[in-house]
């Protein structure tokens, strides 16, 4: 899901997602894997300018225990935290969540 305050971060997610889609299918026969994590908001430093009571931050060591879940389950989409609940709105209502994620920090 874009996030309308990050184009350049949006636009190397969806680049990465992508890149990991091809490789899926390119290495499908042979014995590699191409795990994907979907992280949902962390509390980083990165995140610093986006702490406001709307976003809730998922602590890294969550995150992290999340991932290590889905790798260990082979899951290659690996959503953790509210990124699960991001990517269904975003199929569902993809408008309305570009819009709630948009209005966020205004």
């Amino acid at each position: 899901m874009p996030f309308p305050h990050t184009p350049v971060y949006s636009a190397t997610k969806a680049l990465i997602h992508h890149t990991a889609q091809t490789l899926r299918y390119h290495f499908k026969n042979d014995n590699i894997k191409v795990f994907e994590l979907l992280p949902p908001p962390t509390d980083t430093d990165l995140a610093d300018n986006f702490r406001t009571p709307k976003v809730k931050l998922m602590p890294v060591d969550k995150m992290v225990a999340e991932f290590v879940h889905g790798l260990q389950s082979d899951k290659y989409e690996i959503a953790a935290g509210i990124s699960k609940q991001m990517r269904f709105m975003s199929r569902l209502a993809p408008q309305f969540l570009f819009e709630q994620l948009a209005n966020a920090f205004e």
